[in-house]
């Protein structure tokens, strides 16, 4: 439950940012996610619960999980 906590806070705060950047697309209801690359935590404990490298950027599919929730919600 941890982990789902996490996960759903940090994408919801970075969707909030990339959806008001109009570099990015939007998501569309009915679509698929567009791809977006998210800073890898500076928390040593953080990055081995999510299992990713100690470094640099990583999407969605990296995160070491039968399953990972997205909740995209407006932040204006």
């Amino acid at each position: 439950m941890r982990f789902l906590t996490g996960v759903i806070l940090m994408i919801g705060l970075v969707t909030g940012t990339v959806g008001a950047d109009s570099s990015h697309p939007r998501p569309q209801a009915g679509r698929p996610l567009p791809h977006f690359s998210l800073p890898v935590p500076s928390n040593p404990d953080h990055q081995a619960y999510l299992g990713l490298p100690a470094t640099g950027q990583f999407g969605i599919g990296n995160i070491k999980a039968q399953l990972v929730i997205i909740e995209i919600f407006s932040m204006y």
